[in-house]
């Protein structure tokens, strides 16, 4: 499994996620699903990146965007891991 830096929540349950989304402004109410590490570095492997790569900066706060953070965005969208590598793309492109 890849080493992320990105902080790790423990939460107990799926509700319990999605009141840590909401209180953390990851979502909008919209549903997300919950980052794991598992979904996280499968998406990373299936880029074939090294996690802390930064591939630019994101608005509107001016985010850096690593390839460890658009794979936890694809997760928590829904995406799979060829998903991921579309959503790779897409991001280059901009």
């Amino acid at each position: 499994m890849a080493k992320v830096p990105s902080p790790v929540f423990e939460v107990d349950h799926f509700w319990s996620w999605y009141e840590l989304a909401l209180k953390s402004g990851w979502t909008d109410g919209l549903v997300v699903a919950p980052p794991t590490l598992e979904r996280v570095d499968h998406v990373i492997s299936a880029l074939g990146r090294r996690p802390d790569e930064v591939i630019g900066i994101v608005g509107p706060k001016e985010g850096v965007a690593t390839i460890e953070q658009i794979a936890i965005n694809c997760v928590m969208a829904g995406c799979d891991a060829e998903h991921g590598a579309a959503a790779f793309a897409a991001r280059k492109k901009e």
